[in-house]
């Protein structure tokens, strides 16, 4: 586990706040989001879909369209810079150079008449224009696993697999040397022998390079393999977070719990399948209490009627329950 005692943060939330504003008011989709990252550290954010995950990671590089949502925070620092307080022109040398993204659904996001060349080519002429030559995009490719990069070079992304598309973002996303790197659900649509090649790639640019790392999966199978830290979300709350071996082998909070209780056991053909009832309730209708309480089994009287604060329970580990910040229990015992 990462010593966050003696390390300064590279990147730093701190209650975060996002806003959909609409004519007839304002709807909150993210509310006091706040975690820290190391340099060479990974943090995976989990939850099931409309937890807050993805506009999270779209606040921190101000790419969300401020005429749609309104962002607030006490900070988001970037190496000690507050980038909410910049103007437009000093944070475009910040997204892309230092925090750059790999999105979800990257056959969607690479430009289908672009060479695989001219779009690594555009990012190093943007952030590091004397490397904007031939050789820095051969070792590009061949940083990413590519045996044959001058072939894949001269490529369109049509003529790519979904695997080898994945490799030629990451690419893009290594040819700023940013410090740290948002992947969006960079694997969900691979199957699992490249779903592994690409958590390896991950693995070695994080060891060579000192990267960090934001990853936001919905596999939980993933996060041990790959995360350093965990954040659970649910309706637009961390509810859990600290090292990951603290909180997928003794999970505390109950949805927490559920999720990984629904982790199909590919050992045991005669453990059933499990889901967890209900789902997640959009923002605008979320419960006046604990926001999971209504899909809860163990929720108490007190979890209708009052939002139960994020607590330290453990050394480095969070929770939101009124329930595991008086008692500790088990998965099983869901």
């Amino acid at each position: 586990m990462l010593d966050r005692s003696s390390q300064l943060h590279l990147l730093e939330v701190q209650n975060l706040r996002i806003e959909l504003t609409k004519t007839d008011g304002a709807i909150p989709v993210v509310d006091g989001v706040s975690f820290q990252l190391l340099r060479g550290e990974t943090l995976a954010i989990v939850g099931e879909s409309g937890c807050g995950k993805s506009v999270t990671a779209l606040a921190i590089g101000r790419l969300l369209p401020p005429w749609v949502f309104k962002i607030s925070a006490e900070k988001i620092t970037v190496a000690g810079k507050n980038i909410l307080s910049l103007p437009e022109r000093e944070m475009c040398a910040i997204r892309g150079r230092q925090i750059t993204y790999i999105f979800q659904h990257v056959g969607a996001v690479l430009n289908p008449v672009m060479t695989v060349r001219a779009q690594i080519m555009e990012m190093l002429r943007l952030h590091r224009p004397g490397h904007a030559n031939e050789e820095e995009v051969k070792r590009l490719l061949e940083t990413v696993g590519f045996d044959a990069p001058e072939r894949i070079a001269k490529a369109y992304p049509f003529m790519l697999s979904g695997g080898m598309q994945q490799r030629v973002a990451i690419a893009i996303a290594m040819a700023s040397h940013p410090q740290v790197i948002i992947a969006d659900e960079p694997t969900s649509a691979l199957d699992v022998t490249t779903q592994a090649k690409i958590l390896e790639l991950f693995a070695f640019i994080k060891r060579s390079y000192g990267v960090s790392f934001i990853f936001i999966t919905h596999n939980l199978r993933l996060v041990p393999r790959i995360a350093d830290t965990v954040a659970v979300m649910y309706a637009g709350q961390i509810i859990e977070y600290g090292p990951v071996k603290a909180v997928l082998e003794h999970p505390s909070h109950p949805y927490t719990q559920a999720l990984i209780e629904c982790i199909p056991d590919l050992n045991s053909m005669e453990k059933p399948l499990c889901a967890l009832p209900g789902t997640v309730p959009v923002p605008g209708s979320w419960p006046k209490g604990c926001r999971f309480q209504p899909r809860c089994k163990r929720a108490i009287s007190i979890c209708d009627r009052e939002q139960p604060p994020l607590q330290e329970i453990s050394a480095g580990k969070y929770c939101r329950c009124f329930i595991a910040n008086k008692t500790a229990y088990t998965t099983e015992s869901i």
